[in-house]
């Protein structure tokens, strides 16, 4: 990988300007300093999302993500990156560690790497699906937990290898892709085959780092010196295509590939970059226009899996305006618009679309999960939402990646 120091002139270079953003609270974050003194945090309990005839629709769920979970009776796997993955997997060093208060208010575990106040989207599918817990990080799986549900997430990776270095170590989209194959080594072990994967539903949601942690900082990184808008949607397109390719000859028969959201309209890239709200449309959604079409071509080559289209964007915006919600980020914001440390959060998490610079309140994403679930539009899903995908040919596992 390239990478240069110096900033450059390019439309994505840093703005020169303070960051404008304030957070939940009244009083604007200090970001050269911490909160000194910890609060007392109650994990609140998530809610129930209910799942009448998931139960009988499915005797095992499998998901993997670019985070990757899976659950095997039922089994899941998910691969994904930090808009909506779960817990931290690499034991090593990552600049934006989440397992501290505020993230977690609402969880009932309390912080633990998750990146919002509540449930990500992985673990709201999985109540969808009937899941009564949720995943352990593939890192700290036993051989008793593997058949029940590993999770592969990682925060800040992408489809890209370089994707994200600058804030530490990470698990890109290949490795992570490595890490469920020897997770299907370890299942091999302790039962004949793996012939059921073919009846998991994969769930693939990555990409949003390729911009936000990479394109977009051209100080750090050098493709947008290298590729136009329009060359690097193709680049990341033609990954992502070997990528999906790699999980079918894996064993995935349903996988279901979410689009990136509207990438330039989050406080962290609003603050950074002099824009005006561009990279909202472009360049991001230039990988979107190539995504669903690579969709049906998979569909036509690989007759007998069902890939499928969740439009991330079109959901995101829709229930952003029905909720009518303010873009002001809930938790105090430091330098790397992540939340202080035991810093206190708006009161009220339901009235605010992002928890930090970055990611959704489970509010939001609630909403975003159970319209991808069971979709109220053509568009929002194509050629099937994840419901559909639940009822083909005897689904039992689920995966998101």
């Amino acid at each position: 990988m390239e990478r240069e120091t110096s900033p450059s002139t390019n439309q994505f270079s840093r703005a020169s300007s303070t960051p404008s953003y304030s957070p939940g609270l009244s009083t604007p974050p200090s970001y050269s300093s911490r909160s000194s003194t910890p609060q007392s945090y109650s994990p609140g309990s998530s809610r129930n999302v209910e799942c009448s005839n998931c139960k009988q629709l499915l005797d095992k769920i499998t998901v993997l993500k670019a985070t990757v979970e899976m659950y095997m009776h039922p089994e899941q796997h998910t691969v994904t990156d930090a808009l909506l993955h779960n817990v931290y997997n690499d034991m090593r060093k990552l600049d934006l560690e989440t397992n501290y208060p505020p993230y977690g208010i609402d969880f009932p575990e309390g912080a633990t790497g998750r990146f919002t106040n509540g449930r990500t989207f992985a673990d709201i599918i999985g109540q969808l699906l009937g899941f009564e817990k949720f995943i352990p990080p593939h890192t700290t799986a036993t051989d008793e937990q593997i058949s029940i549900g590993v999770n592969y997430a990682s925060g800040t990776s992408g489809i890209r290898e370089e994707t994200g270095i600058h804030l530490g170590d990470r698990i890109n989209m290949d490795t992570q892709l490595q890490n469920h194959n020897s997770t299907i080594s370890r299942l091999l072990r302790l039962q004949e085959n793996t012939t059921f994967l073919e009846k998991c539903i994969y769930l693939i949601n990555t990409g949003n780092n390729d911009y936000i942690n990479n394109y977009f900082l051209s100080d750090k990184y050098n493709t947008s010196r290298v590729y136009t808008t329009d060359e690097y949607a193709s680049v990341l397109i033609q990954q992502m295509s070997q990528q999906l390719r790699t999980l079918y000859n894996l064993g995935a028969r349903k996988i279901v590939v979410n689009s990136v959201f509207k990438v330039g309209c989050i406080p962290v890239v609003v603050d950074t970059f002099d824009t005006d709200g561009k990279p909202c449309v472009e360049p991001a959604m230039l990988y979107n226009d190539r995504l669903k079409p690579l969709i049906d071509v998979l569909n036509t080559n690989y007759s007998d899996a069902r890939f499928t289209f969740i439009n991330m964007t079109r959901i995101s915006s829709l229930q952003e305006a029905d909720m009518t919600l303010s873009t002001t980020p809930c938790c105090q914001l430091n330098e790397d618009y992540v939340c202080i440390p035991y810093s206190i959060p708006c009161p009220d998490r339901t009235m605010s679309i992002y928890f930090d610079g970055y990611h959704f309140t489970e509010i939001v994403t609630t909403s975003i999960a159970t319209r991808s679930y069971t979709a109220l539009s053509p568009l929002d899903a194509s050629p099937y939402d994840i419901s559909d995908l639940v009822r083909l040919h005897d689904t039992n596992c689920y995966a998101d990646i």
